[in-house]
Order: C-alpha cells, then structure tokens, then sequence
C-alpha cells in the first residue's frame, strides 16, 4: 500500500482482500496462541496506516480481536482457555506494551476484555513502554545472541516512532532504535 502510494505507477488492487484473507490469523488469535502478538503488531501498522483502504467489514474483525486481546499474562482468560503467549522476552515484552498503547488510542472510550477502558490501557501500556525504555537504554538488550530478534525489537519501536501521538514516546522510541540499529 506504501509503495502504490509512493510510485503512481505501481498498480494496487485490494478487491480481493477480505476477512477470509485473515482467516488463519483470526483463528490463531482466537485460540490464544503464541506468537500473535507478532501478526497483531503487522495488522497495527496496517490499521493506522491505511484503515480506509481496507474493506469495512475486515477492520471491524480486526478492531473485534483488538478489543477481545490479553495484552499482558495478568488479564483474565476466558473459561476453558489456555492462554499459550510468551509474554516475557525482552521482544514479546515492547511488543505487547505496544499493542496495548495503540489499541487504547484507537479506542479509548471502549471496554476491552479484561473490563478496562482503552484509556486506561494505554496509559498502563506508556509507561510501560517507557520503564522498557529505561532499561534498555541502561543495561543494553539481552537478546543479542539471536540476531533474528533484533527484526522484533526493531518493528515495534519503529511502530512507536510512526504511529505514537505522545512525543516523549515516540522520540524515546526513536533514540532507542538508532541505538539498535547502531548495535546492529
């Protein structure tokens, strides 16, 4: 979608996205499983970069699964679910703080699963987002021995810096990813 934006001349055509498209994905979040909050942070992007180029009905899945998402692993799960995401790495930790801020912004008058308002989401997930901040700015990253990761750390600060309407946030963020990607 960026690059048809960027280069007129790059033919986009979205008639085939759908919810159907998402099927995978929907069904993979509904189950609580690990690694979602990956495909969440990609769908974030998407949602505020360019929601009024998807179909309706599609962004109105997605914000459903926004709304019904466990954020951090002291929220209830629903009876009979097992919650199977791995919240603690340095990587799924910025990741989850920053779903969670964006998903508040996005809807801050709305209730999400664990009967707080988005509000209050995101203004748990902030600082959050900057004790993470704090910590890496002052022991470094821990993750260092897997350059893959480096790719998760990057994404979700980079999300921050594009999309994140506080500017301490997003200037933290920002200074933060210079310092990877110069450790990179």
């Amino acid at each position: 979608i960026e690059h048809s934006r960027r280069d007129p001349s790059v033919e986009l055509d979205l008639s085939s996205v759908s919810t159907d498209s998402f099927a995978q994905d929907f069904a993979r979040i509904d189950a609580w499983e690990d690694t979602t909050d990956f495909t969440l942070l990609y769908w974030m992007n998407l949602l505020y970069s360019a929601e009024d180029e998807l179909p309706e009905d599609l962004v109105a899945a997605m914000d459903e699964r926004l709304l019904a998402y466990s954020y951090w692993y002291t929220e209830p799960v629903p009876p009979g679910v097992v919650d199977e995401k791995w919240y603690w790495s340095e990587n799924h930790r910025i990741i989850f703080h920053t779903l969670q801020y964006l998903a508040g912004l996005r809807h801050p008058e709305s209730t999400f699963q664990d009967g707080r308002t988005g509000a209050e989401k995101a203004e748990e997930a902030k600082a959050w987002i900057l004790e993470w901040l704090d910590e890496h700015a002052e022991y470094g990253f821990s993750e260092w021995h897997s350059d893959v990761y480096y790719q998760k750390d990057v994404t979700p600060l980079l999300t921050l810096v594009e999309f994140a309407p506080d500017p301490e946030v997003a200037e933290r963020a920002e200074i933060m990813l210079d310092l990877v990607l110069l450790d990179i």
